[in-house]
């Protein structure tokens, strides 16, 4: 419950790249982590957040919204200079409904998370890759020399199930610019991987055709891999490619 005399926040949207300043009591006593109910209501964009910490003068703190555990360079430099200006700080995941307190100390705490998963990405997932196919090197012998190569059903679902949980979203940041801009990206690839599916018309196929084509026009080397020829698509002077099964 928010009243004309609730402290005020700046709330700064996942995509860094919008900002809004909202009131809410639900903030005030909180110290870790906690789950709180928050609605900063509608954003403006910005492309600066840094500097909307000074364009809100009398706020009481940032609240800064993520959907992963890891926290990024720009997300750090964020909290930096928010505490720097004696702000109190909040990250905030949305889907979860949770909020979590920071000062000094906990940003030294997610300095080091941060480094030590990229260490572990960098290192730590090469070489489980090359312990992986290591175990597949017997293998590969008894069928290169026997004939023989057992395949378990089970074992190709778990690892495809893996691969599907460590898949991470990557953030597109289109130009301001708009589409009319030059290319900003060297190629692009548009993947449909419903093979089975032969779309001709209606709305599915006007969508995927809008998709392809404005994606294509951010590129400049770009492909559209689907089961059937998009018309729409193949009318951009970029690379179309059709993959029929």
């Amino acid at each position: 419950m928010s009243s004309t005399n609730s402290p005020r926040y700046l709330y700064i949207a996942r995509g860094l790249d919008a900002v809004a300043e909202f009131e809410t009591d639900a903030l005030t006593d909180t110290t870790e982590r906690h789950r709180v109910l928050l609605d900063a209501g509608a954003l403006a964009g910005t492309a600066d957040v840094i500097r909307e910490l000074d364009r809100h003068p009398g706020i009481a703190g940032v609240v800064i919204a993520l959907t992963s555990g890891v926290v990024d360079r720009a997300r750090l430099r964020i909290i930096r200079e928010s505490l720097r200006r004696g702000l109190n700080v909040w990250l905030h995941w949305p889907n979860e409904q949770a909020v979590e307190r920071l000062n000094d100390e906990r940003l030294k705490s997610l300095n080091r998370h941060r480094r030590a998963t990229i260490a572990l990405e960098r290192l730590g997932r090469p070489a489980h890759r090359i312990f992986e196919a290591s175990k597949r090197f017997k293998p590969g012998l008894r069928w290169i020399y026997r004939g023989i190569f057992p395949i378990r059903r089970y074992d190709l679902i778990t690892q495809l199930e893996r691969w599907s949980s460590a898949a991470r979203p990557v953030p597109l940041r289109v130009s301001a610019a708009g589409l009319g801009a030059p290319p900003m990206f060297d190629a692009g690839l548009y993947l449909r991987t419903d093979f089975w599916v032969h779309i001709a018309s209606g709305g599915s196929y006007g969508h995927t055709c809008y998709v392809a084509k404005e994606l294509a026009a951010l590129t400049r080397r770009f492909a559209c891999i689907q089961r059937s020829r998009c018309s729409a698509a193949s009318t951009t002077p970029r690379r179309s490619m059709k993959i029929c099964i």
